[in-house]
């Protein structure tokens, strides 16, 4: 088993700066509004009812930027799962799509991939294995028909041979019954 690879700019390091700017963006946006915006052009609205609609917008604004940047974490892990899917049904002949990134989800990729490699190899052995034991197999069958044929030959030959000494018996008795006589 290989050492832990860390990455310059892994998932964890991906996720802080997501949320970072996504905080960065939303603050200021909520900040220009309250404080530069409201005085300007909404003072006639209560300043309570602009903060709070404000700070709704801007958890609306951060879970939609969060739901739209998740497909970049989450196409990748998809499309592992249905290449998993396929080999699962036996279908060992294709290869993940890997994402550019240097990541932990495209190291989870590339191990995937070599374990697709690894089994169609596996599986070319066993079927070579198998085609030289089917080989074998035929062979053995064919030598053993051969055998049971001369076995049937030297059966019938024995028999004959039996045959023969019992003919032969039987006319030696037959001539000692003529000499006694």
């Amino acid at each position: 088993m290989s050492e832990k690879k860390t990455y310059a700019f892994g998932i964890r390091k991906k996720l802080v700066v997501f949320v970072t700017l996504l905080a960065i963006v939303t603050y200021t946006f909520s900040a220009l509004f309250m404080y530069y915006l409201y005085p300007a052009y909404f003072s006639h609205i209560n300043e309570m009812v602009f903060t709070i609609a404000t700070l709704s917008l801007g958890i609306f604004w951060s879970g939609a930027l969060a739901y739209f940047a998740a497909s970049y974490f989450v196409n990748p892990i998809v499309r592992l799962e249905s290449a998993a899917r396929s080999a699962a049904a036996g279908r060992i002949e294709q290869e993940v799509e890997l994402p550019k990134s240097d990541d932990e989800i495209r190291a989870l990729g590339v191990a995937f991939n070599e374990m697709l490699a690894n089994l169609r190899t596996m599986v070319q052995s066993i079927e070579s294995n198998f085609s030289v034991t089917n080989e074998s197999v035929r062979y053995i069958a064919e030598i053993s028909g051969q055998a049971a044929k001369q076995a049937d030959g030297m059966a019938l030959t024995a028999e004959e041979i039996s045959g023969g000494a019992e003919s032969s018996a039987h006319a030696c008795r037959q001539q000692q019954r003529r000499w006694r006589m």
